[in-house]
């Protein structure tokens, strides 16, 4: 398939594009350009749907795909008819996430399962083709099937003095991996690795960096209740762009719905890459020049087969709506820190990123997150005492523990936002998430200490205080704890874990 078909077709399969007849309601996808009803005269309308929920409908099973498809394997190519919109439409794709041969199950099991579309990868002809039309199982999808039913605009939403954050969402593949089993494939003592993270969590054969990215950014713009014709900004930090020039921004932008009015572009600085973006977005939603912007930090985290960090390296993305109205967190004070400190790093053409061992540790995260956090405690003249949670960056289990305590913080203020046991570091994404875990469950008045770190070396250090906003949209959360402990969550091998990585 060629670029410019590509181009032309991507809003249909993108977000689901049909058309609704304005007359008699008929609907059509692929849309068409009149109505088999009323005929040339009718006037057609545009319809989406990428966001809703549907059913298989029928289904069966392509046991010899195309070359193209390989990388999926026979027993992930299972087709099926998606019925939504109350029966009224129907579409073909491809089931996901499901590893299970239908063999096994028998594929009449499938019909009238609930599904729920999902932006993936389709094939890589050095374009990578992607499309919403692939679908997961409603209960793979953790709470999605109850938020779905809500409103999708929350009315209203008070104005806040000062602007912070309005939504939040973090999405982490359900396929997970125990470090024992990393240790004993790299034929090396799993008891020396226990500390480094519990399990970790890795993509699915057709995820990458830009549909995480998707998923969370939706998820961030359902919890705000937002109109998307409201944000002017999207920005995505990550480290694990499947393209070295082809920006995933763009498409986050296009397939979320997002008017082409938006400036959206990547920002990089290693794992601070999305948290440096925050003080500029408020500060410009400030002085009135943004309304809402939406800031990502998304990667697949690389690792060297056998190296150090192929032990904590997780996979996933988190998102905030940063705004001035409906702000469940202002945003209280920022602090930097930062120095030409090489600890990690990644040569152009190279695929898996190097670093300094032991020189990781102090002379470079240490160092910048305590300073920063210690240079915001200055600033705003308050003590570790006067917050209620504090969350770092987590590259694995013990340093942003240590790094708490150096600033003083005790376990019941820093162990809520340590998810990295669980899910690995996430890189772009990892001290947002961490911040997302608090904000499920931190209640008004409450403040929040987070500090993101960035290898080659930088901090971000931000002061948020909770306000009564947040009470509203909780019921809108797709929690974190709800999908580190996904009950649908599945543990895979290290082969199967390797060749997710590195596709």
């Amino acid at each position: 398939m060629s670029e410019p078909v590509t181009w032309r077709t991507a809003k249909t399969v993108y977000r689901i594009r049909g058309s609704r007849c304005v007359g008699c309601g008929e609907v059509y996808f692929p849309p068409k350009m009149f109505c088999n009803n009323e005929g040339r005269e009718s006037r057609m309308e545009d319809v989406f749907f990428g966001e809703s929920l549907g059913e298989i409908y029928t289904a069966s099973v392509n046991r010899h795909p195309t070359t193209k498809f390989e990388y999926l394997e026979a027993p992930f190519s299972m087709y099926v008819s998606f019925r939504a919109n109350g029966g009224r439409v129907m579409v073909s794709g491809r089931l996901t996430d499901f590893r299970a041969s239908p063999d096994e199950i028998g594929i009449g099991g499938f019909i009238g399962e609930g599904v729920v579309p999902r932006f993936r990868r389709v094939y890589d002809d050095g374009l990578i083709h992607y499309s919403r039309l692939s679908f997961s199982l409603l209960d793979d999808y953790y709470e999605t099937h109850l938020a779905r039913d809500l409103e999708p605009v929350v009315p209203g939403g008070a104005a806040s003095e000062r602007p912070g954050i309005v939504g939040y969402g973090v999405y982490v593949p359900k396929y997970r991996i125990r470090v024992e089993e990393v240790a004993e494939a790299s034929g090396k003592n799993p008891d020396l690795y226990r500390g480094v993270v519990k399990e970790k969590a890795l993509p699915f054969l057709d995820e990458d960096t830009r549909t995480f990215a998707v998923e969370a950014a939706e998820r961030a713009m359902f919890h705000a209740g937002a109109d998307k014709n409201t944000v002017d900004v999207v920005s995505v930090g990550t480290e694990s762009n499947p393209y070295a020039v082809y920006p995933v921004a763009v498409s986050v932008a296009e397939v979320c719905g997002i008017p082409s009015s938006v400036n959206s572009y990547d920002a990089r600085f290693a794992c601070k890459a999305a948290t440096s973006q925050f003080g500029l977005m408020i500060g410009a939603i400030q002085a009135g020049i943004y309304r809402n912007t939406l800031v990502i930090g998304s990667d697949n985290s690389q690792a060297r087969p056998g190296d150090a960090l192929d032990y904590s390296v997780g996979a996933g993305a988190a998102a905030l709506l940063l705004g001035g109205e409906g702000v469940i967190a202002t945003l209280d004070g920022v602090a930097h820190y930062s120095s030409d400190t090489p600890d990690f790093y990644r040569r152009e053409g190279e695929r898996y990123p190097s670093h300094g061992q032991r020189f990781t540790g102090k002379q470079a995260y240490f160092r910048t997150v305590v300073n920063a956090g210690k240079s915001l405690l200055e600033r705003t003249g308050l003590s570790s005492g006067d917050f209620d949670y504090f969350v770092a960056h987590q590259p694995n289990m013990k340093f942003p523990r240590s790094a708490a305590r150096a600033l003083g913080f005790e376990k019941d203020q820093y162990e809520l936002g340590n998810a990295v046991d669980y899910i690995g570091n996430m890189y772009a994404g990892s001290c947002i998430a961490g911040l997302c875990a608090i904000l499920d469950v931190a209640k008004p008045s409450e403040r929040i200490m987070m500090v993101a770190y960035g290898s080659g070396a930088g901090s971000d250090a931000y002061v948020f205080t909770v306000t009564d906003e947040i009470e509203g949209k909780r019921e809108r959360a797709i929690s974190l704890s709800g999908q580190i402990f996904n009950p649908r969550r599945e543990y895979v091998s290290y082969q199967f874990y390797r060749r997710a990585k590195d596709q």
